[in-house]
């Protein structure tokens, strides 16, 4: 009883394989994998997308220094932009809206009520049009922010 009981296991298990619904190991046939080979000339690089810049926000604090970074850096240079940050942090932080309660300063570059008139932003609470009159401004009296930051560090204003 124990053989038949032996053959009995072994024609179950091997069943499959003699009905053909498993492949033998004899009958299994490797399928040769292919290689393609790709010149370096003739392989196409990859495609990249450059990420896209968001618009700056021009009333967040962080863009409009961003935005007055590039405008500087493009007229004065990079050499240039400590100063000019240093001088509208003092005078305004980067607040477009900033009034002195003294005096009629307002904006970027703290500008009086004559000279905000003068270079044609009086009551303009535009950041870029106040940064442009601020750069002409000290183009014109300072040549650079240097100059202007120079003179305000020695007189509290410029």
């Amino acid at each position: 009883m124990n053989k038949l009981y032996s053959i009995g296991i072994i024609a179950f298990y091997f069943s499959p394989i003699l009905l053909g619904i498993i492949p033998s190991v004899q009958e299994k046939q490797e399928t040769p994998i292919e290689i393609q080979e790709v010149k370096a000339d003739e392989a196409e690089p990859p495609s990249i997308t450059p990420p896209v810049e968001a618009p700056l926000d021009l009333n967040n604090k962080d863009d409009l220094k961003t935005f007055g970074k590039r405008k500087v850096i493009e007229k004065w240079g990079e050499g240039e932009w400590t100063a000019f940050d240093a001088l509208i942090q003092k005078e305004s932080s980067w607040n477009p809206n900033a009034k002195n309660p003294r005096s009629t300063a307002y904006g970027l570059g703290q500008f009086l009520r004559a000279t905000q008139r003068s270079y044609g932003i009086e009551g303009v609470s535009d950041p870029e049009r106040q940064l442009e009159a601020t750069m002409r401004y000290i183009s014109d009296r300072y040549d650079t922010p240097s100059g202007a930051w120079s003179f305000h560090k020695k007189n509290n204003w410029y």
